[in-house]
């Protein structure tokens, strides 16, 4: 090891002098910007993986289910070219649906979660409107709709 003379007023006061305290800090903040580092990408990691959870858990279908029924006149008889249609009470989308000579509809992947009214008409007559609530757990809502043709 070759020595390096001090200039004047200078001390050596150890290994590494004066700068040894300065190289410590350096080292202790790379330390806690790596660690920062790993605990920033932990953080999202975490919440990407709460992201997809929680998509996956709207897109299961265990979570929709089947409404159907018929259209009839009010004599009973199946009315053929009704329309049916399907509101979601909360964000107000409408689904139809155009029987045919059976006078039958089916809407399927029907959100558990949310509230519909369902009601069907024939030209300028209009059936009552039916209600199916989210508190209704059945997978598979059957409906009898009914549209008076004579008024």
């Amino acid at each position: 090891m070759t020595s390096v003379p001090l200039s004047r007023g200078a001390t050596d006061r150890g290994a590494g002098g004066p700068f040894r305290k300065l190289r410590g800090v350096v080292i202790a903040q790379t330390k806690e910007l790596k660690a920062s580092l790993i605990m920033g990408r932990a953080k999202t990691a975490l919440l990407i993986l709460v992201i997809v959870c929680s998509v996956l858990s709207h897109a299961n279908p265990a979570d929709t289910r089947i409404v159907r029924g018929k259209v009839v006149t009010s004599d009973g008889k199946p009315l053929l070219g009704a329309v049916v249609q399907l509101k979601n009470l909360v964000t107000l989308s409408i689904r139809s649906y155009v029987t045919q000579r059976d006078g039958k509809f089916e809407f399927s992947q029907v959100d558990s979660d949310q509230a519909y009214e369902v009601r069907a008409h024939y030209g300028d007559h209009w059936g009552d409107t039916n209600t199916i609530t989210r508190f209704d757990s059945s997978k598979v809502v059957d409906v009898t709709l009914t549209v008076d043709v004579t008024k």
